[in-house]
Protein backbone atom coordinates (compact mmCIF):
# COMPACT_ATOMS: atom_id res chain seq x y z
CA UNK A 1 0.00 0.00 0.00
CA UNK A 2 1.27 3.59 -0.41
CA UNK A 3 2.24 5.76 1.86
CA UNK A 4 -0.11 8.77 2.64
CA UNK A 5 2.35 11.14 0.98
CA UNK A 6 1.78 8.97 -2.11
CA UNK A 7 -1.60 9.05 -2.86
CA UNK A 8 -2.36 13.09 -1.61
CA UNK A 9 0.43 13.71 -4.37
CA UNK A 10 -1.32 11.65 -6.52
CA UNK A 11 -4.59 13.41 -5.94
CA UNK A 12 -3.18 17.04 -5.61
CA UNK A 13 -2.96 18.33 -9.59
CA UNK A 14 -6.09 16.80 -10.63
CA UNK A 15 -8.08 18.32 -7.25
CA UNK A 16 -6.13 21.72 -7.71
CA UNK A 17 -7.28 21.65 -11.78
CA UNK A 18 -11.24 20.07 -10.78
CA UNK A 19 -14.37 22.09 -10.92
CA UNK A 20 -15.81 22.72 -7.84
CA UNK A 21 -18.37 20.15 -7.88
CA UNK A 22 -15.83 17.35 -8.83
CA UNK A 23 -13.74 18.50 -6.06
CA UNK A 24 -15.81 16.94 -3.59
CA UNK A 25 -16.16 13.58 -4.64
CA UNK A 26 -11.98 13.59 -5.16
CA UNK A 27 -11.69 14.96 -1.40
CA UNK A 28 -14.18 11.91 0.00
CA UNK A 29 -11.58 9.47 -2.11
CA UNK A 30 -8.82 10.84 0.10
CA UNK A 31 -10.59 10.76 3.43
CA UNK A 32 -11.65 7.35 2.89
CA UNK A 33 -7.95 6.29 1.73
CA UNK A 34 -5.72 8.05 3.96
CA UNK A 35 -8.23 8.66 6.90
CA UNK A 36 -7.40 11.65 7.25
CA UNK A 37 -9.98 14.40 8.69
CA UNK A 38 -11.64 16.39 6.08
CA UNK A 39 -10.16 19.53 6.49
CA UNK A 40 -6.79 18.26 6.87
CA UNK A 41 -7.06 16.22 4.10
CA UNK A 42 -7.75 19.82 1.89
CA UNK A 43 -5.02 21.40 3.48
CA UNK A 44 -2.67 19.11 2.25
CA UNK A 45 -3.58 18.87 -1.39
CA UNK A 46 -3.33 23.09 -1.74
CA UNK A 47 -0.04 22.56 0.02
CA UNK A 48 1.00 19.76 -2.36
CA UNK A 49 0.20 21.98 -5.41
CA UNK A 50 1.90 25.03 -4.30
CA UNK A 51 4.82 23.26 -2.86
CA UNK A 52 5.56 19.99 -4.82
CA UNK A 53 7.53 17.28 -3.65
CA UNK A 54 10.97 16.73 -5.49
CA UNK A 55 12.97 13.87 -6.07
CA UNK A 56 15.17 14.68 -2.73
CA UNK A 57 12.70 16.27 -1.11
CA UNK A 58 9.77 14.42 1.42
CA UNK A 59 6.83 16.06 2.60
CA UNK A 60 7.57 17.00 6.05
CA UNK A 61 5.01 18.09 8.77
CA UNK A 62 5.23 21.95 10.54
CA UNK A 63 5.46 21.78 14.64
CA UNK A 64 3.31 23.25 16.39
CA UNK A 65 4.20 26.47 17.87
CA UNK A 66 2.37 27.02 21.41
Amino acid sequence: MATQAEIITKYAVPYRKARKETRGTALDEVVAVTVRIRDNARSRLGQTTKHPAGPYRTIVTRLRKF
